[in-house]
């Protein structure tokens, strides 16, 4: 029986170890048309491969909770990090890049338009 107890046990740790660690940090964004309202932003950074991750990024707009989802590159320590998301029905495509130091995140995002790219505002991540 204990057997069955350790062997349980041990599948587990390689369950808990087979899920990639999430990054979660926190900060603000200004969009540039409202740069007096900035907004709380959240990122959540997946692991996918070697700097590479799935990202979401939850805030409020006008009063509405988003979702917006997408990939990133880089680094979350130290160096460039960028990536590209989509909004919820997929039909808007915004980019952000920028430089981590020490945990901390500071760049610029931008939409994806029939125009080209546009910068939308800033954005500031930190760790919890």
């Amino acid at each position: 029986m204990k057997w069955l107890t350790a062997l349980a046990l041990l599948s587990l740790g390689f369950a808990m170890a087979g899920e990639p660690a999430k990054t979660t940090l926190t900060g603000s964004y200004v969009w540039n048309h409202i740069p007096n309202e900035p907004g709380n932003l959240k990122a959540v950074f997946t692991p996918k491969g070697e700097k590479t991750y799935d990202v979401a990024f939850y805030f409020k707009f006008d009063g509405v909770n988003h979702v917006y989802s997408g990939t990133a590159t880089g680094s979350l320590e130290d160096g460039n990090l960028e990536g590209k998301v989509k909004n919820e029905n997929k039909r808007r495509t915004f980019t952000f890049s920028g430089t981590c130091k020490k945990g901390s995140f500071s760049g610029v995002h931008s939409e994806i338009g029939r125009s080209g790219e546009k910068k939308t505002g800033t954005l500031t991540l930190a760790a919890k």
